[in-house]
């Protein structure tokens, strides 16, 4: 017995037939296939159907069970509906066809096919034709005249994306442009999470991510979107906004509580707060902003998310020295040097060069000058250096003299060390 075709996936609401690559689409079956036949090949050959059924296994040992009974009784009956017993456990409605078919001289093929359209009629397969639409992408590629293109569950192309989607994710239609933007923005967000969350879980790069809870209250409703576009400009990969609540009016006792409940801050734009609720918010620890400029509003949203950010640790060069003898001493060998620029200063950090190779970073334990511990020596003089952890100083050696601090880093240089980390880790923001 030929196998035929592959797995269909019925939309009744259309009265349409959708076939798809499982190869190529195997991933996300789930959300596309509501009838799904199994293909059985009595000549011992590989059932083609049996990879893509793996997420199944009720599937493939029922398809063991009927192929056994092929093979003792020779034969298959005709194209059949029956209740199975054996499905009852499954989310969906239990039956089963089962039938011989041949892709290579079509027989049966249309038997096949009528009998999935009514394996579905039976299922009572329905979608409500008046509410938005929701679905599937199957494929998606870039065209050369009309740019990203997507094919869509019921074999529908969208053109005017701004990027390619990839296979398998889920589109939604909605009321309007501002919740469109709003869902994409928080579905791209998600992702970007998932994807460097995966990275860090490998040990390929460290996270320093952060969620800031904004409720915003305006005059206006255009002025939403008028400092939602502001925003926009500043760069989200470290610190996401996430707007709890964004409309006109003033600042009330009930936007005080959602920002104690999610540890937010209030920005409110020409609108005012009366006095109890700055007394209640007081009480409650929260913070409210207001405002009568917009890019007076954006300068302190950038200056509380960059207050999330972890600071970076900054070097900074103090002197140098260079070893121009080694002597032993009770507790190891002491390093006699000059030094050459700036000055050394006791429990300051320390480089060891040699020929231009670092050969030891870490913490200067002693500094002495004439046998007497001192707390600090300039250019041009003469001491001893001891480190605990090091003692195979060579004349010649160059140690370079840091303090280390800690930088505020803005949101820029934020983004720019994640999305480098995430680079070399083989990820894309």
């Amino acid at each position: 017995m030929e196998s035929w075709g592959s797995v269909i996936g019925v939309s009744k609401a259309f009265g349409s037939k959708i076939y798809v690559d499982r190869e190529k689409n195997s991933d996300y079956h789930q959300r596309l296939a509501h009838v799904v036949p199994e293909i059985l090949v009595a000549d011992d050959a590989a059932p083609s159907t049996r990879f893509h059924v793996l997420p199944f296994p009720w599937l493939s040992e029922r398809a063991t069970e009927i192929l056994a009974q092929a093979r003792a009784a020779r034969q298959l009956e005709p194209l059949i509906i029956m209740p199975s017993s054996q499905w009852s456990h499954l989310p969906w409605p239990s039956m089963e066809s089962r039938g011989r078919i041949s892709a290579l001289t079509g027989d049966k093929v249309d038997e096949l096919l009528e009998t999935v359209m009514l394996v579905a009629e039976l299922q009572e397969l329905k979608a409500n034709p008046h509410r938005n639409a929701k679905g599937t992408v199957i494929e998606a590629w870039l065209d050369k005249a009309k740019g990203p293109l997507a094919t869509l569950k019921n074999s529908l192309h969208v053109i005017g994306l701004n990027s390619v989607p990839l296979a398998g994710v889920e589109f939604e239609v909605v009321d309007n442009l501002d919740v469109a933007r709003e869902r994409a923005n928080g579905r791209a967000k998600a992702l970007r999470i998932e994807r460097i969350s995966a990275k860090a879980g490998e040990g390929k790069v460290g996270i320093d991510t952060h969620e800031l809870n904004v409720i915003l209250k305006v005059d206006f409703q255009g002025s939403i979107e008028a400092i939602r576009q502001a925003i926009q400009a500043l760069p989200q990969e470290n610190v996401s906004l996430r707007f709890l609540l964004q409309g006109p009016g003033d600042v009330s006792v009930s936007d005080v509580d959602l920002a104690v409940a999610s540890e937010g801050i209030i920005f409110g734009f020409n609108v005012r707060a009366p006095g109890s609720v700055k007394n209640y918010a007081k009480k409650k620890g929260v913070e409210i902003q207001m405002y009568k400029v917009i890019y007076d509003l954006i300068d302190d949203l950038r200056k509380a998310m960059e207050g999330l950010l972890e600071p970076a640790e900054e070097e900074v060069p103090i002197g140098s020295a260079k070893v121009r003898a080694v002597f032993s001493s009770g507790s190891g060998k002491v390093a006699g040097c000059m030094i050459t620029t700036g000055e050394v200063v006791q429990d300051c950090n320390v480089r060891v060069l040699r020929k231009g190779k670092e050969v030891y970073v870490g913490s200067l334990d002693s500094l002495r000058r004439v046998k007497e511990t001192v707390k600090q020596v300039g250019a041009r003089l003469e001491c001893g250096i001891g480190v605990d952890d090091f003692d195979e100083w060579e004349e010649g050696d160059i140690i370079e003299a840091f303090n280390t601090v800690n930088k505020a880093r803005t949101l820029e240089e934020a983004s720019a060390t994640l999305t480098a980390a995430l680079k070399d880790a083989g990820v894309q923001l």
